[in-house]
């Protein structure tokens, strides 16, 4: 616990002091005034002495308020003599002030003015004990000050009237000390934990800024490992696509079956962390369109029937007629993260259930299932990145622990809201609430969009006399896609940098190039097309291909004027990609 320190105390003295002399001084005006009024009605108050004591009020006021002028701001300037020199003596002379105005005015055969007297003191004494509570020291100089001249005047007077006012005084005086003691105490705990909070405050920033610098950290190495993972797999997949068509055994044909399984497994585990990163560059947007809620049941049943089927669980989707203005897309691949997340990790023998349900203001999409649920403890972490309930032995087939993550995003993307409760060994809830203005009330015209097959029929028919310029800086992967796109029937040629890449052209200016994103040497898929331009003095189609998934990246992707893919990258994606531009 930190201690609180005299210079530290000091500052926080000066602060409150200072910072207050301005309505200190307004409210010495104010019932200066006050008392000079009613005391200059009386014919016995000497006239001349209550100018002069009303001056001395006015001339203590404009100190209050030079001081504060001139010091708000600028502690440091006058710390060394503030207390000793500035803040007990001017105490002093206001309370002397006040106590002297009692012996100079007090009429012992005026009644009233006795009154009027006695009042002003009391709320002196008041005002001495709220004005410094900081500053012990200072509030006993100011009270005592103000009390002494009473008490002593009081006491020389002698009638028993007036020993009793002096005695009254004492224990008022008395009273007011005490209470001043325990305000010091207690704004000197508040004023403790003040410090303590600030140095909190400060404890949390400085972890905040640790935590913020692990996450960059983390983001930056699995951007690095997903990039350097990415080209080996990249270039099984392609050699993988040209041994198929060398293979005549069935038995040879079964093992590399099970090797594109492998290496689908593997891409797949890759894929969130893509999707995590685009979504966390701010580039994925919505894109609403009229829907019906039952076409993405449909599809969602379909997607995961035979994993559910595997696993015994009975997948249902509640019917429903519900129209939105929803991202279709965004919205099954949240549903679908849902429904295997429940598959996965049900445990058993169980159920999911989907529906929607109708509110005043808009309407809710819920996942239900029977499964194992999720501990209580457990439940505030369930959306954390790599976070996995009921994987303690990390098996790769429940994934990495990014869906709920992707959920988590997704759903502010669509502007829905996200909710979520479960019973440790009852099921999970999760809910996705959408606002009125996606209800869409008027029926939708559902209508067939035909398929087009002509692009699909040209990609088994290529014509030999294209020509693609491959450029890859990784000769595993430059030789994969050299054997895999010639397979295809293109001729093809191989650089790794703008000089091969620029000396090609003098064979053959190509029709497309196919190059990496960053190659080495810090050159670029981007710098070398534009070199080619340049040089050719015509637009050639591009394609960029990359393993690079770091957010910032990603960003910069977006604004490039080709299409890029992000490896691994499926042979027959790949191949559709290259017809598309032809």
């Amino acid at each position: 616990m930190p201690q609180l320190n005299k210079a530290g105390l000091l500052k926080a003295q000066m602060k409150a002091s200072i910072g207050n002399y301005v309505n200190g001084a307004i409210l010495m005006l104010l019932i200066s005034l006050l008392f000079y009024i009613a005391l200059y009605q009386f014919q016995t108050t000497n006239k001349t002495t209550l100018n002069i004591w009303l001056l001395v009020q006015l001339l203590l006021c404009l100190i209050l308020v030079l001081l504060s002028v001139r010091y708000c701001n600028h502690f440091d300037d006058i710390k060394a003599i503030w207390r000793n020199w500035i803040e007990i003596p001017f105490k002093i002379i206001a309370g002397l002030s006040w106590g002297l105005a009692w012996v100079l005015f007090i009429d012992p055969d005026n009644l009233s003015s006795m009154i009027i007297l006695n009042t002003y003191i009391t709320g002196m004494l008041a005002v001495c004990t709220f004005a410094t509570p900081l500053d012990q020291r200072a509030t006993n100089a100011c009270i005592f000050s103000c009390a002494l001249p009473l008490i002593i005047k009081a006491t020389l007077i002698g009638s028993f009237f007036f020993i009793w006012i002096a005695l009254g005084a004492s224990i008022l005086t008395i009273a007011f000390y005490f209470f001043s003691v325990k305000l010091n105490k207690l704004y000197l705990t508040l004023l403790l934990q003040d410090e303590k909070n600030a140095h909190l405050i400060e404890a949390l920033k400085t972890e905040k800024q640790h935590v913020e610098k692990i996450s960059q950290e983390k983001t930056r190495f699995l951007a690095a490992a997903s990039h350097d993972l990415r080209q080996p797999i990249q270039a099984i997949n392609l050699f993988e696509n040209v041994l198929a068509s060398l293979l005549t055994q069935d038995n040879q044909k079964e093992i590399l079956v099970k090797i594109k399984q492998s290496n689908q497994n593997l891409s797949d585990l890759l894929e969130p962390l893509l999707d995590i990163s685009k979504l966390d560059s701010g580039i994925v947007k919505a894109s609403p369109e009229m829907i019906y809620i039952d076409d993405v049941f449909y599809r969602i049943e379909q997607q995961n029937k035979v994993l559910a089927d595997k696993h015994h669980i009975d997948l249902r989707c509640v019917s429903t007629s519900q129209q939105a203005f929803i991202d279709e897309t965004k919205l099954l691949s949240i549903l679908n993260n849902l429904v295997t997340n429940a598959i996965k990790h049900m445990g058993r023998k169980g159920k999911i259930l989907l529906g929607v349900r109708r509110q005043k203001q808009g309407f809710r999409v819920e996942v239900w299932d029977n499964g194992q649920g999720i501990p209580e403890l457990q439940q505030q972490h369930i959306f954390d990145e790599f976070y996995q309930v009921s994987n303690p032995e990390r098996n790769r087939n429940k994934g990495l622990g990014l869906g709920l993550s992707i959920v988590k995003r997704l759903s502010k993307v669509i502007g829905c809201q996200l909710s979520f409760h479960s019973l440790f060994g009852k099921g999970c809830y999760f809910a996705l609430s959408f606002p009125a203005q996606t209800l869409i009330e008027a029926p939708l015209t559902q209508t067939e969009i035909p398929i087009e097959t002509s692009k699909q029929a040209q990609i088994t028919q290529v014509n030999h006399q294209y020509y693609v310029l491959i450029i890859e800086d990784d000769s595993v992967v430059a030789e994969a896609l050299n054997s895999l796109i010639s397979s295809w029937g293109f001729k093809t040629q191989t650089a790794n940098n703008s000089t091969t890449a620029l000396a090609s052209l003098k064979k053959s200016i190509p029709d497309i190039i196919l190059s990496d994103y960053q190659l080495q040497q810090g050159e670029t898929g981007l710098d070398i097309i534009s070199m080619i331009k340049q040089q050719t003095k015509k637009v050639i189609p591009a394609l960029l291909l990359t393993g690079n998934t770091n957010k910032e990246n990603i960003k910069i992707f977006q604004t490039q004027p080709y299409p890029i893919l992000y490896k691994p990258i499926q042979p027959e994606v790949l191949k559709s990609k290259i017809m598309a531009l032809l």
